[in-house]
Protein backbone atom coordinates (compact mmCIF):
# COMPACT_ATOMS: atom_id res chain seq x y z
CA UNK A 1 0.00 0.00 0.00
CA UNK A 2 1.31 3.38 -0.95
CA UNK A 3 2.16 6.02 1.62
CA UNK A 4 -0.22 8.94 1.95
CA UNK A 5 0.81 12.10 0.17
CA UNK A 6 1.15 15.34 2.19
CA UNK A 7 -0.19 18.55 0.65
CA UNK A 8 1.45 21.98 1.10
CA UNK A 9 -1.75 23.47 2.47
CA UNK A 10 -2.95 22.54 5.97
CA UNK A 11 -6.64 22.90 5.05
CA UNK A 12 -6.56 19.81 2.83
CA UNK A 13 -7.15 16.32 4.19
CA UNK A 14 -5.88 13.31 2.16
CA UNK A 15 -7.34 9.82 2.26
CA UNK A 16 -4.91 6.93 1.62
CA UNK A 17 -5.60 4.76 -1.39
CA UNK A 18 -4.97 1.05 -1.69
CA UNK A 19 -4.27 0.92 -5.43
CA UNK A 20 -3.70 3.36 -8.24
CA UNK A 21 -6.92 4.62 -9.72
CA UNK A 22 -8.94 3.87 -6.57
CA UNK A 23 -12.09 6.06 -6.72
CA UNK A 24 -12.18 6.29 -2.93
CA UNK A 25 -8.93 8.31 -2.89
CA UNK A 26 -10.03 11.97 -2.99
CA UNK A 27 -9.28 15.33 -1.39
CA UNK A 28 -11.73 16.96 0.94
CA UNK A 29 -11.87 20.73 1.59
CA UNK A 30 -12.24 22.36 4.96
CA UNK A 31 -14.22 25.37 3.67
CA UNK A 32 -11.37 27.59 2.25
CA UNK A 33 -10.16 27.66 -1.31
CA UNK A 34 -6.53 27.08 -2.13
CA UNK A 35 -5.94 30.74 -3.10
CA UNK A 36 -7.43 32.07 0.13
CA UNK A 37 -5.40 29.65 2.18
CA UNK A 38 -2.21 30.71 0.42
CA UNK A 39 -3.05 34.37 0.96
CA UNK A 40 -3.68 33.86 4.67
CA UNK A 41 -0.46 31.92 4.97
CA UNK A 42 1.47 34.71 3.20
CA UNK A 43 -0.05 37.41 5.39
CA UNK A 44 0.76 35.43 8.51
CA UNK A 45 4.33 34.93 7.29
CA UNK A 46 4.65 38.63 6.47
CA UNK A 47 3.30 39.59 9.88
CA UNK A 48 5.72 37.21 11.53
CA UNK A 49 8.65 38.69 9.61
CA UNK A 50 7.51 42.22 10.38
CA UNK A 51 7.08 41.40 14.05
CA UNK A 52 10.51 39.84 14.14
CA UNK A 53 12.01 42.90 12.48
CA UNK A 54 10.25 45.19 14.97
CA UNK A 55 11.55 43.11 17.87
CA UNK A 56 15.09 43.31 16.50
CA UNK A 57 14.75 47.05 16.00
CA UNK A 58 13.45 47.60 19.55
CA UNK A 59 16.15 45.35 20.98
CA UNK A 60 18.84 47.25 19.09
CA UNK A 61 17.40 50.56 20.28
CA UNK A 62 17.38 49.46 23.92
CA UNK A 63 20.96 48.19 23.58
CA UNK A 64 22.15 51.48 22.09
CA UNK A 65 20.34 53.51 24.79
CA UNK A 66 21.92 51.40 27.53
CA UNK A 67 25.36 51.84 25.93
CA UNK A 68 24.89 55.61 25.69
CA UNK A 69 23.76 55.79 29.32
CA UNK A 70 26.83 53.86 30.47
CA UNK A 71 29.11 56.11 28.41
CA UNK A 72 27.51 59.18 29.94
CA UNK A 73 28.02 57.77 33.43
CA UNK A 74 31.69 57.05 32.69
CA UNK A 75 32.20 60.52 31.24
CA UNK A 76 30.60 62.16 34.26
CA UNK A 77 32.67 60.15 36.69
CA UNK A 78 35.87 60.88 34.74
CA UNK A 79 35.20 64.61 34.67
CA UNK A 80 34.33 64.68 38.39
CA UNK A 81 30.69 65.60 38.20
CA UNK A 82 30.81 68.31 35.56
CA UNK A 83 27.69 69.34 33.69
CA UNK A 84 26.53 67.15 30.84
CA UNK A 85 27.03 69.80 28.05
CA UNK A 86 30.70 70.17 29.01
CA UNK A 87 31.16 66.41 29.03
CA UNK A 88 29.51 66.17 25.62
CA UNK A 89 31.94 68.66 24.09
CA UNK A 90 35.03 66.73 25.16
CA UNK A 91 33.97 63.09 24.57
CA UNK A 92 33.43 61.88 21.04
CA UNK A 93 32.05 58.37 21.86
CA UNK A 94 29.22 59.95 23.83
CA UNK A 95 28.34 62.14 20.85
CA UNK A 96 28.29 59.16 18.52
CA UNK A 97 26.08 57.17 20.88
CA UNK A 98 23.64 60.09 21.28
CA UNK A 99 23.42 60.52 17.53
CA UNK A 100 22.71 56.82 17.09
CA UNK A 101 20.01 56.94 19.77
CA UNK A 102 18.38 59.96 18.15
CA UNK A 103 18.34 58.32 14.73
CA UNK A 104 16.88 55.05 16.00
CA UNK A 105 14.27 56.90 18.07
CA UNK A 106 13.18 58.80 14.99
CA UNK A 107 12.78 55.53 13.06
CA UNK A 108 10.67 53.87 15.74
CA UNK A 109 6.95 53.52 15.17
CA UNK A 110 4.27 54.10 17.81
CA UNK A 111 3.84 50.45 18.80
CA UNK A 112 7.59 49.85 18.82
CA UNK A 113 8.08 52.98 20.91
CA UNK A 114 5.66 51.79 23.58
CA UNK A 115 7.39 48.41 23.66
CA UNK A 116 10.77 50.14 23.94
CA UNK A 117 9.46 52.20 26.88
CA UNK A 118 8.48 49.01 28.71
CA UNK A 119 11.87 47.41 28.09
CA UNK A 120 13.72 50.57 29.14
CA UNK A 121 11.70 50.76 32.38
CA UNK A 122 12.56 47.16 33.16
CA UNK A 123 16.24 47.82 32.44
CA UNK A 124 16.15 50.95 34.61
CA UNK A 125 14.74 48.97 37.51
CA UNK A 126 17.52 46.42 37.09
CA UNK A 127 20.27 49.08 36.87
CA UNK A 128 18.98 51.28 39.71
CA UNK A 129 20.65 49.44 42.62
CA UNK A 130 24.03 49.13 40.89
CA UNK A 131 24.18 52.29 38.72
CA UNK A 132 21.65 54.99 39.60
CA UNK A 133 23.02 57.36 36.96
CA UNK A 134 22.38 54.80 34.23
CA UNK A 135 18.82 54.32 35.49
CA UNK A 136 18.29 58.09 35.49
CA UNK A 137 19.50 58.34 31.89
CA UNK A 138 17.20 55.48 30.87
CA UNK A 139 14.20 57.17 32.48
CA UNK A 140 15.12 60.44 30.76
CA UNK A 141 15.09 58.59 27.45
CA UNK A 142 11.66 57.13 28.34
CA UNK A 143 10.34 60.65 29.01
CA UNK A 144 11.75 61.82 25.68
CA UNK A 145 10.03 58.98 23.83
CA UNK A 146 6.73 59.75 25.56
CA UNK A 147 7.01 63.43 24.63
CA UNK A 148 7.79 62.54 21.02
CA UNK A 149 4.78 60.24 20.81
CA UNK A 150 2.52 62.85 22.42
CA UNK A 151 3.62 65.45 19.89
CA UNK A 152 3.01 63.07 16.98
CA UNK A 153 -0.28 61.55 18.21
CA UNK A 154 -3.57 63.10 16.92
CA UNK A 155 -5.96 64.83 19.40
CA UNK A 156 -8.89 62.97 20.96
CA UNK A 157 -12.46 63.29 19.81
CA UNK A 158 -13.29 66.13 22.21
CA UNK A 159 -10.51 68.22 20.71
CA UNK A 160 -8.21 68.08 23.74
CA UNK A 161 -4.56 67.68 23.03
CA UNK A 162 -1.17 69.29 23.26
CA UNK A 163 -1.76 71.69 20.40
CA UNK A 164 -3.70 72.48 17.29
CA UNK A 165 -4.48 69.56 14.99
CA UNK A 166 -2.95 71.24 11.95
CA UNK A 167 0.23 72.18 13.77
CA UNK A 168 0.46 68.70 15.34
CA UNK A 169 0.86 67.00 11.97
CA UNK A 170 3.54 69.08 10.33
CA UNK A 171 5.28 70.96 13.15
CA UNK A 172 7.49 68.06 14.36
CA UNK A 173 8.40 67.02 10.83
CA UNK A 174 9.20 70.63 9.90
CA UNK A 175 11.32 71.05 13.01
CA UNK A 176 13.21 67.86 12.20
CA UNK A 177 13.79 68.88 8.58
CA UNK A 178 14.89 72.42 9.39
CA UNK A 179 17.03 71.35 12.32
CA UNK A 180 20.31 69.44 12.06
CA UNK A 181 19.57 66.06 10.52
CA UNK A 182 20.00 63.17 12.95
CA UNK A 183 20.85 60.80 10.11
CA UNK A 184 23.49 63.12 8.72
CA UNK A 185 24.99 63.63 12.17
CA UNK A 186 25.08 59.87 12.68
CA UNK A 187 26.86 59.33 9.36
CA UNK A 188 29.33 62.17 9.95
CA UNK A 189 30.29 60.74 13.33
CA UNK A 190 29.49 63.73 15.55
CA UNK A 191 27.11 66.66 16.11
CA UNK A 192 27.27 69.26 13.40
CA UNK A 193 28.45 72.75 14.10
CA UNK A 194 25.81 75.47 14.00
CA UNK A 195 27.77 77.28 11.32
CA UNK A 196 27.97 74.15 9.17
CA UNK A 197 24.24 73.49 9.55
CA UNK A 198 23.51 77.12 8.64
CA UNK A 199 25.70 76.78 5.55
CA UNK A 200 23.97 73.55 4.56
CA UNK A 201 20.51 75.06 4.98
CA UNK A 202 21.46 78.20 3.05
CA UNK A 203 22.91 76.03 0.27
CA UNK A 204 19.70 73.98 0.13
CA UNK A 205 17.68 77.21 -0.06
CA UNK A 206 19.88 78.52 -2.89
CA UNK A 207 19.54 75.25 -4.80
CA UNK A 208 15.77 75.41 -4.40
CA UNK A 209 15.66 78.98 -5.69
CA UNK A 210 17.99 78.09 -8.59
CA UNK A 211 15.79 75.18 -9.67
CA UNK A 212 12.69 77.37 -9.61
CA UNK A 213 14.54 80.12 -11.49
CA UNK A 214 15.57 77.69 -14.26
CA UNK A 215 12.00 76.39 -14.50
CA UNK A 216 10.60 79.93 -14.69
CA UNK A 217 13.12 80.92 -17.39
CA UNK A 218 12.14 77.90 -19.50
CA UNK A 219 8.45 78.70 -19.14
CA UNK A 220 8.96 82.37 -20.06
CA UNK A 221 11.10 81.43 -23.08
CA UNK A 222 8.38 79.05 -24.28
CA UNK A 223 5.67 81.69 -23.84
CA UNK A 224 7.78 84.28 -25.68
CA UNK A 225 8.35 81.86 -28.56
CA UNK A 226 4.61 81.19 -28.83
CA UNK A 227 3.94 84.94 -28.72
CA UNK A 228 6.41 85.89 -31.47
CA UNK A 229 6.06 82.86 -33.76
CA UNK A 230 2.41 82.26 -34.47
CA UNK A 231 3.15 79.21 -36.60
CA UNK A 232 3.80 77.31 -33.38
CA UNK A 233 0.08 77.49 -32.58
CA UNK A 234 -0.80 74.39 -34.56
CA UNK A 235 -2.01 70.88 -33.84
CA UNK A 236 0.56 69.24 -36.09
CA UNK A 237 3.01 66.80 -34.54
CA UNK A 238 6.52 68.12 -33.89
CA UNK A 239 8.03 65.94 -36.66
CA UNK A 240 5.82 67.47 -39.35
CA UNK A 241 6.46 70.97 -38.07
CA UNK A 242 10.21 70.48 -38.07
CA UNK A 243 10.13 69.02 -41.61
CA UNK A 244 7.99 71.91 -42.82
CA UNK A 245 10.30 74.40 -41.16
CA UNK A 246 13.33 72.83 -42.86
CA UNK A 247 11.57 72.96 -46.22
CA UNK A 248 10.71 76.63 -45.76
CA UNK A 249 14.28 77.42 -44.72
CA UNK A 250 15.68 75.70 -47.79
CA UNK A 251 13.28 77.64 -50.04
CA UNK A 252 14.20 80.91 -48.38
CA UNK A 253 17.92 80.19 -48.77
CA UNK A 254 17.47 79.29 -52.47
CA UNK A 255 15.48 82.50 -53.10
CA UNK A 256 18.10 84.57 -51.32
CA UNK A 257 20.91 83.01 -53.39
CA UNK A 258 18.98 83.68 -56.63
CA UNK A 259 18.42 87.31 -55.63
CA UNK A 260 22.12 87.73 -54.86
CA UNK A 261 23.08 86.29 -58.27
CA UNK A 262 20.64 88.61 -60.05
CA UNK A 263 22.02 91.59 -58.18
CA UNK A 264 25.57 90.61 -59.13
CA UNK A 265 24.57 90.23 -62.80
CA UNK A 266 22.71 93.54 -62.76
CA UNK A 267 25.77 95.24 -61.26
CA UNK A 268 28.11 93.68 -63.88
CA UNK A 269 25.92 94.63 -66.91
CA UNK A 270 26.03 98.44 -66.34
CA UNK A 271 29.82 98.24 -66.04
CA UNK A 272 30.13 96.38 -69.36
CA UNK A 273 27.75 98.80 -71.12
CA UNK A 274 29.67 101.77 -69.73
CA UNK A 275 32.97 100.29 -70.96
CA UNK A 276 31.52 99.65 -74.44
CA UNK A 277 30.07 103.15 -74.63
CA UNK A 278 33.33 104.73 -73.53
CA UNK A 279 35.32 102.65 -76.04
CA UNK A 280 32.87 103.72 -78.82
CA UNK A 281 33.09 107.39 -77.86
CA UNK A 282 36.90 107.49 -77.75
CA UNK A 283 37.42 107.11 -81.59
CA UNK A 284 34.81 109.79 -82.25
CA UNK A 285 36.56 112.15 -79.87
CA UNK A 286 39.92 111.36 -81.49
CA UNK A 287 38.46 112.07 -84.94
CA UNK A 288 36.91 115.29 -83.77
CA UNK A 289 40.02 116.48 -82.03
CA UNK A 290 42.32 115.44 -84.89
CA UNK A 291 42.89 118.59 -87.10
CA UNK A 292 45.13 118.89 -90.22
CA UNK A 293 48.61 120.09 -89.38
CA UNK A 294 49.41 123.51 -90.75
CA UNK A 295 52.56 123.79 -92.95
CA UNK A 296 55.55 124.99 -91.00
CA UNK A 297 56.89 128.33 -92.21
CA UNK A 298 60.37 128.39 -93.63
CA UNK A 299 62.99 129.30 -91.15
CA UNK A 300 64.94 132.47 -91.82
CA UNK A 301 68.37 133.34 -90.49
CA UNK A 302 66.75 135.85 -88.20
CA UNK A 303 64.44 133.20 -86.77
CA UNK A 304 67.35 130.91 -86.20
CA UNK A 305 69.24 133.63 -84.40
CA UNK A 306 66.38 134.42 -82.07
CA UNK A 307 66.31 131.01 -80.48
CA UNK A 308 70.03 131.17 -79.99
CA UNK A 309 69.65 134.48 -78.28
CA UNK A 310 66.84 133.08 -76.21
CA UNK A 311 69.03 130.11 -75.39
CA UNK A 312 71.81 132.45 -74.40
CA UNK A 313 69.38 134.41 -72.28
CA UNK A 314 68.09 131.21 -70.66
CA UNK A 315 71.59 129.90 -69.99
CA UNK A 316 72.27 132.28 -67.12
CA UNK A 317 69.01 131.17 -65.51
CA UNK A 318 70.02 127.55 -65.91
CA UNK A 319 73.49 128.32 -64.67
CA UNK A 320 72.03 130.06 -61.72
CA UNK A 321 69.97 127.01 -60.98
CA UNK A 322 72.91 124.57 -61.50
CA UNK A 323 75.50 123.64 -58.89
CA UNK A 324 79.07 124.96 -59.22
CA UNK A 325 80.39 121.59 -60.34
CA UNK A 326 77.77 121.36 -63.08
CA UNK A 327 78.59 124.87 -64.19
CA UNK A 328 82.28 123.94 -64.58
CA UNK A 329 81.33 120.90 -66.67
CA UNK A 330 79.18 123.08 -68.90
CA UNK A 331 82.03 125.52 -69.40
CA UNK A 332 84.39 122.73 -70.36
CA UNK A 333 81.83 121.40 -72.85
CA UNK A 334 81.41 124.85 -74.33
CA UNK A 335 85.18 125.13 -74.84
CA UNK A 336 85.29 121.75 -76.52
CA UNK A 337 82.47 122.80 -78.87
CA UNK A 338 84.32 125.95 -79.80
CA UNK A 339 87.48 123.99 -80.54
CA UNK A 340 85.52 121.55 -82.70
CA UNK A 341 83.92 124.39 -84.61
CA UNK A 342 87.33 125.95 -85.12
CA UNK A 343 88.75 122.72 -86.42
CA UNK A 344 85.79 122.34 -88.82
CA UNK A 345 86.46 125.82 -90.15
CA UNK A 346 90.13 125.07 -90.72
CA UNK A 347 89.54 121.87 -92.68
CA UNK A 348 88.68 122.51 -96.44
CA UNK A 349 85.38 121.22 -97.79
CA UNK A 350 85.97 118.58 -100.52
CA UNK A 351 82.84 119.64 -102.43
CA UNK A 352 84.04 123.20 -102.60
CA UNK A 353 87.42 122.15 -103.98
CA UNK A 354 85.85 120.07 -106.75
Amino acid sequence: MEASRSTPCECLVTIPRSAPGDPRSKKTWTGLSLGEAQRTQRTSDARGVEKQRAQLQVGGFVTVVLKAAKLREEAQTIHEGKDLPEVRKTTRPVDQAENEVEMLAFLLEEADSSEAEVLLEMEAQLQEPKAPLVAAHLRAQIAELQGRQRSLSPPDREGHGDGDESSRDWAPMLAFLLGPSATFRYVSGGPLNQRRSLRRRSLQLLCWFASWKVWLEKRLAAYAAYFWYWELHSLEPPENRSARRKHLMQQAMAEQAAEEKQAQKAGAEPKESAEVASSAKQPEKEQRTATPEAPKPEETPEDTKEPEESKDSSEPREEAELTPLQQEHLKNLAKLLEEMQALQGMTPDPDAEG
